[in-house]
């Protein structure tokens, strides 16, 4: 604290995360109070997490600009939590987040409160903090405590366990010389003793079980704790010394993938934000590359930590991500192609999963790949509804982001309708990393052991670390469906045959080739619940399709799906040949091998050349083909030239007694990088918004001849070029494209009129031109987003939409409720976007014997029993369908509700009581 100021002063990064946090307390001044809702059940939460920022920033603000209105705001604050009769121990995290923030209050402002203020958050803290926790401290081990949520957090091993223990803690160093009570004391010593059961929540090898979004609040606790025991008493008291939490920053820089985002498993929140975490930990441990990660990770919801523990010596500019992680215990493998390159392909796997733990899913041989700075395969998070602690009844795993249906992994037998339940653990049983390679191969036949004799799943990184293979083996003994499935944000175009498919995204392209089996196909369907499974109320998955395959096994089956990024220009003919399936038993890393000590293109240094990287991807401007040389400090070295553009350049260097290795440089063509810009006019917005790859930003003109000119910065050849236009009325915009060589004379090439409703229009030349510049001229009104332009015919790289597509569907003419021996009559709609084709449609039960359904929708309950009747129908590679719950009731079946403290007995289970057969009823007490 004491040093802030010259650290603001003298830090570039500081200084931002400074402006952050006083913007945020500026902004406090005038906020509402906040609610505490206790009656919520875990909704309190948020309110006692906003309380621990809103102080943090308000005091925070005040100790950077002398400003007591932030310090008059923060005692506002503090007095409201103060007056609350409890902290809501009924959900410990609330007591355990408000304990948290008025221990930072009391610490942050007590040179600027005055006794009485001390004294009045001393008192709070220990009698609706500390005290309440003693209730649970003190009850015998494995009990489930006095608190109705959450129970006994003593010695359990994963996140609340630590963020209790660590704000308890810090309560408890907060008013230490404060207070006379005993209280403080007591609780320092049980949390101390409580939090070597949470650390082990912490893999040997960094990772943490319920995923990066717990890490990051549990570590972001832990870190606070850490750091004031090494300010307050000189050392950390052993909590971090052997445990798995040096390892962990590992576990997050190896499963952030090169675009910034993570690797998502369990119940993580698609955005994660490890910058204070981070900062902690690297201040703690004095680690480099922490520190280096909180800098390029910060946000403004964390500013104030993220400033508080910053140490910019320790910032080496960047952070550097670990070419492979594994972890087989957390159950985590994740291998890329570079320590660096934002594009390098990234791809990992759940390799290991025990659903009946905290957070978990049931997400064994899940997948995420991304590539080209794009994310493919998505993880879709954690469902709030499975957070409802009032309200929700439902089966956690009929939501489909929860079970095996809402993950990039395979379901099993989908047309029963029903999820596989919790049993044995999944296990890693092998994986292998060499230079140009990595994979991982996971044994998944616990999660369907009723319907499967085996099931193994590999993911595997080749191919120079550019391409990526799925491979699962499944071993059954009857005919077995499957419904293969990878969850993604891009737009799908598929074959004709159905073997290979174009991923779309942003201009980039991802191929995916169905190499195994050869009667199977793909096709792509919408990311929710298919026809026959349950379907909860529950988060729509907006904007997510399905890439699936649908196919029956039986014996010994292999299903191998490759995904490799394409080339600007780059056609899927001109992709490697596919390499042969090889069984799982026989995957392996290369030894080692030998390595170049550079690259050379046309004659000079690749300045990303590292020798641990296989592969390159290297823009170029201008018709020739680029020149390869490289060197190595022994053995010999042989290069294949790129024979056009796209292409690309092999390099092996082979020596005595190491294998041979191969290094690859893809050449290809970028979007022209626009030099600069200007507007003769503009009725909102700026030049520079045309090109800011923010389509959230744009110039507006309403007027004739508005012009927009972009500076090539050289003369280029101009082809081609791509023009996002902010959705408007429908009222067409008309512009043309004029370039010129002398910044003189221009010359109109293309004419267009945008209709009002797309939002991206195309303008391709007869033929290139070299140019200086180019620039848009508007005839009325038009509003520019984001303006791209080429060397090339960039057209295949972008998603064109067929004429005709085949949108939704939807069933009517069953009611919810039938007696057996009713009939019904189910009948279908689908919906189309452009042209309506002709699908080919067929009805589906998920259980027959309770309620069954012919071709023509006739409907006939038979026993009682839930079951899900619909419509599947499919047109062009796309899968729509739609069903409805049906609960069938006999009438002749006599049900016999029990009365108060039922329970059974059995001799076969050992859950239950005793040696009989028979259920025991102890009746209602009379009133």
């Amino acid at each position: 604290m004491q040093q802030l100021s010259a650290q603001v002063a003298g830090d570039p990064v500081s200084a931002e995360l400074a402006g952050w946090v006083t913007d945020s307390a500026t902004s406090l001044l005038t906020a509402g109070k906040l609610k505490y809702n206790a009656a919520d059940d875990g909704n309190m939460l948020d309110d006692a997490q906003m309380l621990g920022r809103r102080i943090q920033d308000l005091l925070l603000a005040k100790r950077i600009t002398g400003d007591t209105r932030f310090l008059t705001r923060a005692w506002q604050e503090v007095s409201q939590a103060m007056a609350l009769a409890n902290w809501n121990p009924d959900h410990f995290l609330d007591t355990a987040e408000m304990t948290s923030a008025l221990a930072v209050a009391l610490d942050w402002g007590y040179d600027d409160w005055t006794t009485a203020q001390r004294t009045a958050i001393t008192n709070a803290i220990v009698t609706k903090g500390l005290q309440p926790s003693l209730a649970v401290y003190r009850v015998a081990d494995n009990t489930p405590g006095p608190y109705r949520n959450i129970g006994n957090w003593t010695g359990r091993a994963d996140n609340v366990n630590v963020i209790v223990n660590s704000a308890m803690i810090m309560g408890a160093l907060a008013v230490n010389g404060e207070t006379t009570s005993s209280v403080p004391a007591e609780v320092y010593g049980e949390g101390m003793d409580s939090l070597t059961n949470g650390l082990r929540a912490y893999a040997a090898a960094g990772g943490f079980v319920e995923g990066q979004s717990y890490w990051a609040y549990a570590t972001r606790h832990l870190a606070s704790l850490a750091n004031s025991l090494i300010i307050t008493t000189g050392s950390d008291q052993g909590l971090l010394s052997g445990t798995g939490v040096r390892a962990s920053g590992t576990f997050m820089l190896g499963t952030r993938m090169p675009n910034g985002q993570f690797a998502t498993f369990a119940d993580t929140l698609p955005t994660v934000d490890p910058a204070p975490a981070f900062a902690g930990l690297g201040f703690a441990l004095q680690d480099t590359q922490l520190m280096s990660a909180a800098a390029q990770a910060r946000s403004t919801r964390f500013a104030s930590l993220t400033l508080l523990w910053r140490t910019p010596s320790l910032d080496a500019g960047s952070s550097e991500a670990p070419l492979d992680y594994e972890d087989p215990v957390t159950g985590v493998f994740a291998a890329r192609g570079s320590h660096t390159d934002t594009d390098a392909t990234f791809l990992s796997m759940r390799t290991a999963s025990d659903p009946k733990l905290s957070h978990q899913h049931m997400d064994a041989g899940d997948f995420l790949l991304s590539a080209m700075g794009e994310t493919w395969a998505v993880d879709l998070g954690r469902d709030e509804a499975t957070y409802d602690l009032l309200n929700d009844k439902t089966n956690r795993w009929d939501y489909y982001r929860v079970g095996p249906q809402g993950h990039n992994t395979i379901l099993i037998n989908p047309q029963k309708g029903q999820i596989p339940q919790p049993g044995s653990p999944t296990t890693a049983v092998a994986s292998g990393f060499s230079a140009e390679s990595a994979f991982a191969v996971s044994d998944i036949t616990n999660l369907y052991s009723a319907d499967v004799q085996s099931w193994r799943r590999g993911a595997r990184l080749f191919d120079q670390r550019t391409s990526v293979r799925i491979q699962d083996e499944i071993q059954t003994s009857r005919t077995t469906s499957i419904l293969w499935s990878m969850h993604t944000g891009a737009d799908v175009e598929i074959a004709a045959d159905g073997k290979t498919a174009i991923l779309y995204q942003n201009g980039k392209r991802l191929a995916a080739t169905l190499v195994s089996p050869s009667n199977a196909r793909f096709e792509v369907t919408a990311a929710q619940p298919w026809v026959t499974m349950p379907n909860p109320s529950q988060a729509a998955n907006t904007n997510i399709r399905k890439l699936i395959v649908r196919t029956d096994l039986i014996g010994t089956a292999t299903v191998a799906v490759d995904f490799a990024p394409l080339l600007p220009g780059e056609t899927s003919s001109e992709l490697p040949p596919t390499e042969a399936v090889v069984p799982l038993s026989a995957w392996a890393a290369a030894p080692a091998s030998a390595e170049l000590s550079g690259i050379d293109i046309n004659g000079r240094a690749l300045d990303t050349f590292r020798a641990d990287t296989p592969s390159y991807r290297v823009p170029v401007t201008g018709p020739a083909v680029p020149q390869v040389t490289a060197t190595a400090s022994s053995g010999t070295v042989t290069v294949t030239q790129a024979s056009g553009i796209p292409g690309s350049a092999t390099v092996t260097v082979s020596g005595s007694g190491v294998a041979a290795r191969t290094y690859r440089i893809d050449f290809f063509r970028a979007p022209i990088a626009i030099a600069g810009a200007k507007i003769s006019a503009s009725d909102g917005g700026r030049a520079e918004y045309t090109y800011d790859n923010d389509r959230g930003t744009s110039w507006y003109a309403n007027r004739d001849r508005a012009v927009v000119t972009w500076d090539l910065g050289g003369l280029k050849l101009f082809k081609a070029g791509r023009f996002a236009w902010a959705p408007g009325d429908g009222t067409p915009v008309r512009y043309q494209i004029e370039t010129t060589q002398d910044g003189k004379t221009w010359t109109t090439v293309k004419s267009l009129v945008h209709n009002g409703e797309t939002q991206w229009d195309d303008a391709v030349l007869g033929g290139a031109r070299w140019s200086t510049a180019v620039r848009l001229v508007l005839t009325g009104p038009g509003r520019l987003q984001e303006a791209r332009l080429f060397e090339f015919d960039y057209g295949q790289d972008w998603f064109s939409a067929p004429t005709s597509v085949l949108s939704g569907a939807s069933v009517t003419g069953v009611p919810g409720d039938m007696k057996v021996g009713d009939t019904a009559t189910l009948s279908s709609a689908l919906t189309w976007t452009g042209t309506p084709g002709t699908a080919d449609s067929s009805y589906v039960s998920s259980d027959s014997s309770i309620l069954s359904v012919d071709a023509n929708g006739n409907v006939v309950a038979r026993k009682a029993g839930v079951v899900r009747v619909g419509v599947s129908a499919r047109f062009a590679g796309v899968v729509v369908s739609s069903s409805i719950q049906v609960t069938v009731d006999d009438p002749n079946r006599v049900r016999i509700y029990v009365s108060e403290d039922a329970y059974t007995d059995s001799v076969n289970s050992s859950t239950n009581y005793g040696s009989s057969w028979s259920l025991r009823v102890k009746g209602a007490l009379a009133t």
